[in-house]
């Protein structure tokens, strides 16, 4: 009786080995230096045309100052993050529950597979108690966190006072993600991550590390500024009721 062998899995570059990626072809995986081209240079240039716009708008006249460059800077971040949250990142939730993330041809599902590389529990089935984290964090980060980026724009261009409290919430939800991320992938051993340095450092943490300073900063910013109006509001108050005596 012949011995019946169990067909052996595609190889793969991802870990652990023995992760199971059906349908996965080698020759859909991006070359490393296209996929950080493909990655970055769409967000420098949209960084960049926010900055150089948002140089000239005036509100909530034509009159106003225009803004100073740390807003346009955070006009610019938010806008970027707008852009990850919902095109990045939705594509990412619309593969996944479907587990054709390590399969499909389309250019976003390339950029994942090569991120991937740092963390591929992007890439597993549907069900895995890793996959459910990673797709619940998702789901929050598109259908709230994005939306809210907007929000943070529109707040800092026309100087709106509701800004703080927009950006703030934005922030604490990118530190809180952060955090659980970091948190569970260490608490697994970091064994999703590729060998090699620069998945560990310059994917996994370095990619992820201006969201945790920037959103540190801002967060920061806004408690200071909180702290300083509510001290001028009882300096005010004292200044009144010694002028009243």
């Amino acid at each position: 009786m012949a011995d019946i062998q169990t067909p052996t899995p595609p190889p793969h570059p991802y870990y652990p080995p023995t992760l199971s990626l059906p349908n996965y072809d080698p020759s859909n995986q991006l070359n490393q230096l296209h996929a950080l081209l493909y990655m970055f240079l769409p967000l420098t240039l949209l960084l960049t045309l926010t900055y150089i716009y948002t140089g000239t708008l005036r509100f909530p006249t034509p009159s106003s100052p225009r803004l100073t460059g740390s807003e346009r800077l955070l006009a610019s971040w938010y806008t970027i993050n707008f852009a990850l949250h919902i095109f990045f990142e939705g594509a990412f939730l619309l593969h996944a529950p479907y587990f054709t993330l390590h399969s499909s041809r389309s250019l976003l599902a390339a950029l994942w597979r090569e991120y991937a590389l740092a963390d591929s529990r992007y890439l597993l089935p549907p069900g895995h108690p890793s996959f459910t984290f990673i797709y619940a964090i998702e789901l929050i980060t598109v259908f709230v966190v994005g939306p809210m980026c907007v929000l943070c724009v529109l707040g800092i261009v026309k100087r709106k006072e509701c800004r703080g409290v927009a950006m703030v919430v934005v922030s604490t939800a990118h530190l809180w993600s952060i955090a659980m991320y970091f948190l569970t992938g260490w608490l697994e051993g970091e064994k999703w991550c590729s060998e090699g340095e620069v998945y560990r450092w310059g994917y996994f943490w370095g990619m992820n590390a201006p969201w945790v300073a920037v959103s540190a900063a801002v967060v920061w910013s806004e408690v200071v500024k909180l702290g300083g109006g509510a001290t001028v509001k009882v300096e005010e108050a004292e200044a009144a009721r010694v002028k009243s005596e």
